[in-house]
């Protein structure tokens, strides 16, 4: 029950604004009342840090049972207002006034009462966001370290950035790329340090990751963390999060391992090394949760974001393109091994489509290339002799909602193409070695998110071997001569768009770890 609003008084007298509010009392039930706190900050001899107050007006049923036993202490909680954000800390009240008199008999006896709020310090400091519990001082802001191992995950790792600072002021620093680097994120480590994909794949990479491993977590040491957020890339964040986790600095994980498709292994190891794992899959969920892992669902991100900024005609009109015309885009990949192994291929497929008698001279390729591979697809393209392709950087939504179809590599790609209702087929490759391991490790029916997401076959997947030339040419040919078959896939990913729940996933997920910060050691 609020007793109180709050008072802010000037910083130069060392007062601070506070909002009192009952949480128990030990007689009768007392109707709201408001009272303007005037608080000043102090320690005592103690070591206790106490705060007088003067009551500007109290209900007159708190003067109807003024016994002293019952006036004499109470339970109440007091929030902090320190630049505009709350911080509640446990107190008890006792009332410093009436000690001669066992009942007060008038109303202004209590208003004009005097009481002394005590904080029982904790055996050690204890640091609540904007405010240290044994000196009452205000501190500096928060440092939390979040890192992001990807292209997407640097896209969400930025947004959710923006909606932490603006909850509790924190300094962030960690991996990431641009678009982290764009939010003010001070960058320790470049994500392309430690982006790959595959079993095998990853083993010239190990000293690079170990590195960064390491990297992150004497930064988080030496910065004094408050916090740490890690976002998806398991293969390297477990590793921090086990550094992490000597030093007691409290871990959150945003996106998680996708232990219901392979290495369900890992679960033991998030129990033992995650605070509390924030999930972007309804299904996922149930998962954590049954073993043992604090988890929380907030839906997916790319609800809020997946949207295209022009028409087909005005991105066509922007990038020399004919409207009237097929446009077909390619999505090879946002890291450099993925591309590697999937984009030869597709230029190959390109190159049959560009065969055919009928309309292949009409066909339009647009490459849409993750936040600084362009470079690296054009290499591609000269080295398999040119075929005239557009390449784009940061209009990747653009390019697939002005597209009649899309060739798009396994990932994060085939949920922003569902999210726009673009037909597609979707490839990936791995070295042999790596396919041969997976093929026994990986438990589900499907491969792109799209078809786990709507649990049947959807988009049509070319994966290792089915990944030829021949084969994407003929999905392509079939989706483009087609109309009836373009619309039939289009209301299956309206189907898909709908099982991802509604938007404000980053939102939600900065209220979790928003509380998480603010909490005491060993609570969430």
């Amino acid at each position: 029950m609020h007793v109180g609003e709050s008072n802010q008084a000037s910083a130069g007298s060392g007062s601070v604004a506070a909002t009192f509010r009952w949480a128990a009392l030990p007689f009768a039930r007392v109707g709201p009342a408001r009272a303007k706190v005037c608080l000043t900050r102090h320690v005592s001899r103690d070591g206790f840090v106490s705060a007088t107050f003067r009551w500007a007006a109290l209900p007159r049923s708190f003067c109807e049972r003024t016994d002293r036993q019952q006036c004499r202490r109470f339970r109440a909680s007091l929030s902090f207002l320190y630049d505009c954000r709350s911080y509640m800390l446990p107190i008890k009240i006792r009332r410093n006034t009436m000690k001669t008199n066992n009942r007060c008999t008038s109303r202004s006896d209590i208003n004009r009462g005097v009481a002394r709020a005590y904080f029982a310090p904790p055996n050690r400091p204890r640091q609540i966001h904007g405010f240290d519990e044994k000196t009452a001082h205000p501190m500096a802001s928060p440092k939390i370290l979040l890192s992001a191992g990807e292209a997407s995950s640097d896209m969400y790792a930025a947004r959710l950035a923006t909606a932490l600072k603006a909850r509790t002021g924190a300094e962030f620093f960690g991996m990431g790329g641009p678009r982290m680097k764009e939010a003010g994120v001070d960058l320790i480590a470049d994500y392309h340090d430690v982006a790959v994909v595959g079993i095998s794949e990853v083993l010239h990479k190990i000293p690079s990751v170990v590195r960064v491993q390491n990297r992150l977590a004497r930064e988080a040491v030496r910065r004094g963390a408050s916090l740490a957020i890690l976002i998806d890339s398991p293969g390297t964040h477990l590793g921090v999060a086990r550094r992490l986790k000597r030093h007691k600095i409290p871990v959150g994980y945003f996106i998680g391992p996708q232990v219901w498709a392979w290495r369900a292994g890992r679960l033991r190891i998030v129990r033992r090394r995650v605070r509390r794992m924030v999930v972007i899959f309804p299904f996922e969920e149930k998962i954590y949760r049954d073993a043992g892992v604090p988890v929380d669902f907030v839906g997916h991100p790319l609800v809020d974001t997946v949207r295209a900024t022009m028409t087909r005609a005005e991105f066509a009109a922007r990038h020399g393109l004919a409207a009237d015309a097929p446009i077909v885009a390619l999505l090879p990949g946002s890291r450099r091994n993925e591309i590697a192994q999937n984009y030869p291929t597709i230029l190959e497929a390109c190159r049959l489509l560009r065969q055919e008698p009928a309309r292949g001279s009409q066909i339009q390729f647009i490459a849409a290339a993750a936040p600084g591979l362009g470079g690296m697809l054009s290499q591609i393209d000269r080295r398999h002799g040119s075929l005239g392709l557009k390449y784009i950087e940061g209009a990747t939504y653009d390019a697939l909602a002005s597209a009649d179809c899309a060739v798009v590599a396994s990932g994060t790609a085939t949920l922003e193409a569902a999210l726009l209702g673009t037909p597609m087929v979707v490839v990936y490759r791995v070295a042999p070695s790596t396919a041969f391991i997976l093929r026994r490790l990986i438990r589900t029916p499907f491969f792109s998110m799209a078809n786990l997401i709507a649990g049947r076959q959807v988009v049509r997947e070319l994966m290792q071997n089915d990944f030829t030339p021949a084969a994407v040419a003929d999905e392509v040919s079939r989706l483009l001569d087609s109309s009836a078959a373009r619309e039939q896939m289009k209301a299956d990913l309206a189907e898909v768009r709908e099982k991802l729940g509604p938007g404000g996933a980053i939102e939600r997920a900065a209220d979790v770890f928003a509380r998480m910060l603010q909490a005491p050691r060993g609570q969430l």
